[in-house]
């Protein structure tokens, strides 16, 4: 009798294992996000350099060689600033409504742009990608994975680039804002050009961290301007630079 309640335990046991193993499958199985342990919040630190100045040039000495990249929840806010805060620019990029902030800051003066896809499409205009080449090529940053990509470029005056993507970093379409929309990953080496001027980024820190919601506002004291009106104050600004 006894030798027969242990087989019948023995049964229920195993049987209760199956059904318990199979629910937890079709519970976990179902969302792969509950496994899914990529940096999904945190700073990006980057280094700025300008290839075509002059590094001992009095424009490349005042220009930003740092950038600051916060993200969450799909959603990043660069900036960038120089002169010791007296220029701060920064985009807020939301992946979700595909809406871009430019704001920037000069001495006192505080002035902001939105932009929505169609019109950033517009500012990018002649540094577009076409195409990109896989190399299969792949380097360290960081700790992070990163793949190489060959850019190519609408305007065949400017040389093809190569840029580094990890997929490491969970962010959905974060390149939307950037010539690069469809290189399928997080950029943290790259080149492109702003304002007439190409500029490279390579990524030298990256932390996780909590990330304040209220970043990704527009905050209250800018005062929302045409994209024009920046795009002068910055062109007045290098004039003065370079004259």
């Amino acid at each position: 009798m006894l030798q027969g309640s242990n087989i019948f335990y023995s049964q229920h046991f195993s049987f209760r294992s199956v059904i318990l193993i199979a629910s937890l499958f079709i519970l976990f199985g179902c969302n792969s996000s509950l496994f899914d342990t990529r940096i999904s919040e945190g700073t990006i630190t980057y280094s700025v350099s300008y290839p075509d100045l002059d590094p001992d040039g009095l424009l490349a000495n005042l220009l930003p060689n740092t950038m600051t990249l916060k993200f969450k929840d799909n959603s990043f806010c660069s900036e960038l600033s120089a002169g010791m805060g007296m220029f701060k620019t920064s985009f807020i990029a939301k992946s979700k409504d595909h809406m871009l902030i430019n704001t920037l800051k000069l001495a006192n003066k505080k002035i902001a742009t939105i932009m929505d896809q169609k019109f950033v499409d517009q500012t990018n205009e002649g540094f577009v990608m076409t195409k990109y080449d896989e190399t299969g090529e792949t380097k360290d940053i960081l700790g992070y994975k990163t793949k190489k990509a060959v850019v190519h470029f609408n305007d065949t005056d400017l040389p093809q680039v190569d840029v580094f993507y990890t997929n490491d970093i969970k962010f959905e379409d974060p390149n939307w804002s950037l010539p690069f929309a469809t290189i399928p990953g997080f950029l943290l080496e790259y080149e492109m050009q702003r304002m007439g001027i190409r500029m490279k980024f390579t990524a030298t820190e990256i932390i996780e961290e909590d990330i304040d919601d209220s970043l990704f506002e527009l905050p209250d004291e800018y005062e929302l301007v045409p994209y024009e009106d920046i795009k002068k104050e910055i062109d007045s600004l290098f004039e003065t630079f370079e004259s």
